[in-house]
C-alpha cells in the first residue's frame, strides 16, 4: 500500500519525515526498491537543497528586515531640495527680523524728531514770552520817560 501523503508544506524537515516513512515503507514486505531509491533522493539530496533555499530565503528576508532599520541613505537631489528650503527659511527669518529692526530704527527716530520739534516749539514759545516781557518792559521804561 502507498504511503498517504499529507498536503501542507512542512519544509524541508517535513520532507525528512516523508523520506523516512517511505523507507519504512519500502523496506517491509514486499520489498519496493523504485520507492527506496525515490526515498533516499529525497532524505540525500532534495531535502537538503530546499533546507539550503529555505536559509537562504531566511537569510534575505533577515537582510532586508536590518535595512528597515538602517537609516536610510538620501539621496543627493532631496539633500539639496532639504538644503535649499532651510537657507530659504533662514533668510525670510533674516528679513524679518531686519525688517523689524528697520521699523524700530524708524520709530526711533520719528520720535526723536517729535521730540526735538516739540522741544524747538517749547523754546520759541519761552522766546516769544520772554520777547514779550522785554517789550512789556521797554513799554513800562518809555512810558514813564513820557511822564
Amino acid at each position: 500500500p502507498a504511503p498517504g501523503f499529507e498536503p501542507a508544506w512542512e519544509g524541508p524537515e517535513g520532507l525528512r519525515e516523508a523520506a523516512k516513512k517511505l523507507m519504512a515503507e519500502a523496506r517491509r514486505p514486499p520489498k519496493n526498491q523504485h520507492m527506496l531509491e525515490f526515498a533516499r533522493w529525497l532524505d540525500n539530496e532534495e531535502a537538503p537543497r530546499i533546507e539550503k533555499l529555505v536559509q537562504a530565503d531566511e537569510r534575505r528576508r533577515n537582510r532586508l528586515a536590518m535595512l528597515e532599520l538602517a537609516p536610510r541613505k538620501r539621496s543627493s537631489r532631496i539633500v539639496e531640495k532639504e538644503t535649499r528650503k532651510t537657507e530659504e527659511d533662514r533668510d525670510i527669518q533674516r528679513r524679518r527680523e531686519e525688517e523689524a529692526r528697520r521699523r524700530e530704527e524708524e520709530e526711533r527716530l520719528k520720535k526723536d524728531r517729535e521730540r526735538e520739534n516739540r522741544l524747538r516749539e517749547r523754546q520759541r514759545q519761552e522766546d516769544r514770552a520772554r520777547q514779550q516781557l522785554e517789550e512789556e518792559r521797554l513799554d513800562r521804561i518809555r512810558r514813564r520817560r513820557k511822564r
